[in-house]
């Protein structure tokens, strides 16, 4: 994720983000996570007679998803590490 967050970072500026001070150097990996999450498809469904399972696609609509950011921050806090 690391090189996919340097393409974000070629045009935006960390210190413009307004989580900055919070998210710190976590930022230089979590971008795509936090801006293009993994999400279930509606389209495409596994239905087996004991299961019914979505897969799981990064979506390609850039954008804020409050609570992906806040789950994704939290589960990268430093203590957990």
């Amino acid at each position: 994720m690391r090189t996919l967050a340097g393409k974000c970072l070629t045009c935006h500026e960390i210190t413009r983000h307004k989580m900055a001070a919070t998210i710190g150097s976590r930022m230089m990996s979590l971008c795509v996570d936090c801006h293009m999450p993994n999400q279930p498809s509606h389209a495409i469904e596994i239905n087996t007679a004991t299961t019914q399972a979505s897969l799981y696609f990064r979506s390609h609509a850039i954008g804020i998803y409050p609570g992906i950011a806040a789950r994704v921050l939290q589960s990268h806090t430093p203590q957990s590490r």
